[in-house]
């Protein structure tokens, strides 16, 4: 597996005052209540638990958060892949990438999304001390 950084860019989000079902690029997702519900860089738009949120985004001004530089690790998928997720099921397609990111999460993110906001990095890297 190698090591990415994701890239600092600045998205929209709003956080969740009640559940919401939310169809992503992946499958469909459920945000709950204390959710944040992201738009990214192609207009798409996912939920994100609060956790999550706080340790990958800062707040700029208004709706608009800049993504933290966060160590990842991912591998191009070969097969379609479903992932269950604590927010719904997500499915990979083959050249999709599977990210394994903060607090353990995984997640599949399309090719042309990935190489918007992830850049290659040298490891090995710890990711447990990776900034969250």
């Amino acid at each position: 597996m190698s090591y990415y950084r994701k890239r600092p860019l600045v998205i929209e989000a709003v956080r969740l005052t009640e559940t919401r079902a939310v169809k992503t690029l992946e499958g469909d997702m459920t945000g709950n209540p204390g959710d944040w519900l992201i738009t990214g860089v192609r207009d798409e738009q996912y939920p994100c638990s609060a956790d999550t949120f706080r340790k990958s985004y800062e707040h700029v001004e208004g709706n608009r958060y800049r993504k933290r530089p966060i160590i990842v690790e991912a591998i191009p998928l070969i097969h379609r892949t479903s992932i269950e997720t604590g927010s719904g099921t997500l499915v990979g397609q083959p050249g999709d990438w599977l990210v394994h990111g903060i607090n353990g999460s995984q997640y599949p993110c399309a090719s042309d999304i990935f190489g918007k906001t992830h850049e290659p990095v040298d490891g090995p890297f710890d990711l447990a001390s990776s900034p969250s």
